[in-house]
């Protein structure tokens, strides 16, 4: 009975958002740009030992389309690698290098000296499309916007883990695109980004006490000044995630705990008028906070469903417990869901129907956003579409872990570079 309540309840404000989105990107009309803004620009790559990436990050930087001026700086923050070299091996880049300030200290550097009021912040593992920055700044021309982001596309699918990430990076571009038709977006994004410099000035820059999301938090102090965070989603880059499960799960740990910095220090957001506190502020708590009753459900539903059907009647490992827990983690739980309800195998209760709501809205939101931002997808990505529910349990689980934040005293961190 109480994994049936936490089930209903988790699946209830789950199938709010996705429905409350859905209508969003169906009712809502897209922002218009300004049709030709070319203000001088500065372009600046933090980075740290980047050898790897940062030639790159730089030419496709330099072969971008600007009618206007282009100032590029790279602002080193300690590279013990070849990065500094390759940077200076590029003409027409300013080069400072700063002693070990962390991302948000050495990115407040290059602020410093920046010449012009646009700037467009770029990570040095990315590589932007040719038209990324003429489309970025398009919005900047108007007096009520801050603060810009683009979309981003996943580099080099290496392995399963990565194409689960493209996935999910196509997924999350189109909930940004819904938030900025609403007039909701809060976020903006590493690999491509673009502020007023004179709001970043008034704004005290970008946050050193935070572990991660320094960009974020510069773009909601923005809004505080009455500011709106658009989407260009014409403005794409290119950057490369974590292909070992270690990597992501150390990046995603250091993210949410970002997070919940950056939410507890906004607790007034949820009580202020305007659309981001009402909107997508919200629903990113809702990621925080789900996992401790998704979690209970699902994992107390499964050892329950386990110990019913098999521990108790001495079947530890066979052919059937297999399927029982290939049903808990890929689609094929929903497909047997679906065809007992049809056949009145499984009754037809909120939790059911909720469960086939939500993969419908949920896989529709997937092939749209596929299809819509031009996702890199072949014959295998069926495996990780197949369990993708999986993917998001392990996320679930990451968020869980990080609750711990939650109770503890103080939203304060330490911005530094992790590798």
């Amino acid at each position: 009975m109480v994994f049936e309540i936490l089930g209903s309840v988790s699946a209830a404000v789950w199938m709010v958002f996705l429905v409350v989105n859905f209508v969003v990107l169906l009712v809502c009309r897209d922002k218009n740009r300004p049709s030709d803004y070319n203000p001088p620009v500065s372009v600046i790559i933090p980075a740290y030992n980047e050898e790897k990436y940062i030639g790159e990050c730089l030419g496709s930087v330099f072969s971008a389309r600007y009618k206007g001026k282009k100032e590029v700086i790279v602002v080193d923050d300690g590279s013990e690698d070849r990065t500094p070299e390759i940077v200076k091996s590029f003409k027409g880049v300013r080069y400072i290098r700063t002693n070990r300030l962390g991302k948000a200290g050495a990115l407040n550097k290059a602020l410093q000296i920046a010449k012009n009021n646009i700037v467009i912040t770029i990570d040095a593992d990315s590589v932007i499309e040719k038209s990324a920055l003429e489309n970025i700044v398009k919005p900047l021309k108007n007096k009520d916007t801050g603060a810009a982001t683009g979309i981003i596309k996943v580099r080099g699918k290496k392995n399963i883990l990565v194409r689960f990430q493209n996935i999910e990076y196509m997924f999350f571009n189109l909930f940004t695109r819904i938030w900025d038709k609403a007039n909701s977006n809060i976020t903006v994004r590493g690999p491509i980004s673009a502020f007023k410099k004179d709001l970043l000035f008034q704004v005290g820059g970008f946050d050193t006490d935070i572990d991660a999301m320094e960009d974020t938090a510069a773009a909601i102090k923005i809004i505080r000044l009455n500011y709106k965070i658009r989407v260009v989603e014409n403005a794409v880059s290119h950057t490369f995630t974590p292909n070992t499960l270690k990597g992501f799960v150390k990046q995603r740990l250091r993210w949410a705990k970002g997070g919940v910095q950056l939410l507890k220090r906004n607790r007034d957001f949820y009580f202020r008028n305007g659309n981001p506190s009402k909107f997508s502020f919200p629903m990113i708590t809702y990621w925080y906070v789900n996992p401790v009753i998704f979690l209970v459900f699902f994992l107390g539903s499964i050892a329950s469903g386990y110990y019913m059907y098999f521990i108790a009647k001495g079947e530890i490992i066979s052919y059937n417990v297999a399927v029982f827990f290939l049903n808990w983690f890929s689609l094929l739980g929903v497909a047997n869901l679906l065809n007992g309800m049809l056949y009145l195998n499984y009754p037809i209760n909120f939790i059911n129907i909720s469960a086939i709501v939500m993969f419908l809205i949920s896989y529709g939101f997937y092939a749209y956003s596929m299809k819509r931002y031009k996702a890199d997808i072949d014959w295998k990505d069926a495996f990780p579409l197949f369990f993708l529910s999986t993917y998001w349990i392990v996320l679930n689980i990451i968020y869980f872990v990080t609750l711990i934040y939650w109770i503890k005293p103080g939203n304060r961190g330490r911005n530094i570079w992790k590798k």
